[in-house]
């Protein structure tokens, strides 16, 4: 114990001794601490945390694709969408636009 506590001295002395270097080595840490919990916290907002709906894990997203162009995504028509919510294949559907 008494080595750690000189140990400690020693290090306090050597900040106090060179100020400039004692303020670049505590904004750095401190940047990084921040930055870190900065990405944590949106890495946890976004992908950990569970999505506010009950029974999350059965959604799904569904789009309408022409044959001949397979990579667009066409706009369903409240037709369809209403042929979609009433079938027995799904508990509830709702209509968003991007």
């Amino acid at each position: 114990m008494h080595h750690l506590l000189q140990s400690f001295r020693h290090a306090a002395r050597a900040l106090r001794r060179s100020p400039g270097f004692s303020f670049s080595v505590i904004a750095s840490l401190a940047l990084g601490i921040g930055a870190t919990i900065a990405v944590f916290a949106v890495v946890n907002a976004v992908l950990l945390s569970p999505l506010p709906y009950a029974d999350a894990d059965r959604l799904v997203a569904m789009f309408l694709r022409e044959p001949q162009n397979q990579s667009s995504r066409n706009p369903t028509s409240p037709r369809e969408f209403r042929v979609w919510r009433n079938s027995r294949s799904v508990d509830a559907m709702t209509a968003a636009t991007p």
